[in-house]
């Protein structure tokens, strides 16, 4: 940019809009892309680069967020997430919400596999805007463990280990108890962790073999949430269609991808 005259003001409509956001997304995927080439022009180590979305910024809700993640997937050696179940529609007490979510993560990849970056160790008790607590059992934590692998992941990394002490999340997410004593949810976790590293060759050599592919494509998106009514409570046409879609072939027993 030289010239202020070669700024083009934003105008009312479809199209302006729409470009607009195209050029947002296309513009935070180069920002991601030119640390991505930083980092690997000064480590020698290689390490490998990657970004980890929120799940509200994997659905409708992204749209307001700029960040359109099949285009940030590419400027990054890994894809990642933050998978929060509290974060998902239901909760995420419905299995087949968090899968469809770990497999719309899965497809954008470039690598066919993803990292969670981050999830839920322990309970909530009010923290990511909900004054409910949102425990979670020991069971229920092993199946999300077993979920995420499942679907694609090749890292896990719990929030946290011991909870916070002090800030917004004092008490919150912790694997092991308030005082530092081992849970019965920990040493699940731990048991599982083991497992996995016994037999890594096993699931290295892992890969999700989907059959049928729900087409998803968001540009419909950038045009149902300038129409309105994905910013609707109970509405949300665009996100019911693929996640409905995919509680179908969930029910059927049919794994599924994402194509944009």
């Amino acid at each position: 940019l030289t010239d202020w005259d070669e700024v083009v003001p934003l105008r009312i409509g479809y199209p302006s809009q729409l470009d607009w956001h195209a050029f947002s997304e296309d513009n935070l995927a180069t920002v991601l892309g030119w640390v991505d080439a930083l980092v690997k022009r000064h480590d020698s180590w290689r390490h490998p680069t990657t970004v980890n979305p929120n799940p509200y910024q994997l659905d409708s809700r992204s749209f307001h967020d700029l960040n359109n993640y099949w285009k940030t997937a590419q400027a990054v050696d890994v894809l990642g997430i933050s998978h929060y179940h509290l974060q998902y529609p239901h909760k995420g007490r419905r299995p087949y919400v968090p899968a469809c979510y770990l497999d719309r993560v899965r497809s954008a990849s470039r690598t066919g596999s993803f990292w969670v970056v981050e999830t839920q160790a322990g309970p909530i008790l009010w923290d990511l805007g909900d004054d409910s607590p949102y425990p979670v059992s020991d069971a229920e934590a092993s199946l999300r463990y077993w979920q995420m692998l499942g679907h694609g992941a090749r890292a896990i990394m719990s929030w946290l280990y011991r909870t916070r002490i002090k800030g917004q999340q004092a008490g919150e997410f912790g694997l092991v108890a308030w005082d530092g004593s081992v849970t019965d949810r920990a040493r699940a976790v731990g048991e599982l962790s083991t497992l996995v590293q016994r037999h890594i060759e096993l699931f290295s050599a892992y890969r999700y073999n989907a059959e049928i592919a729900i087409l998803s494509p968001y540009s419909t998106l950038r045009l149902a949430a300038l129409e309105g009514y994905e910013n609707t409570a109970g509405k949300m046409y665009h996100q019911r269609s693929w996640l409905g879609a995919y509680r179908l072939l969930w029910d059927l027993h049919l794994q599924a991808d994402f194509i944009d």
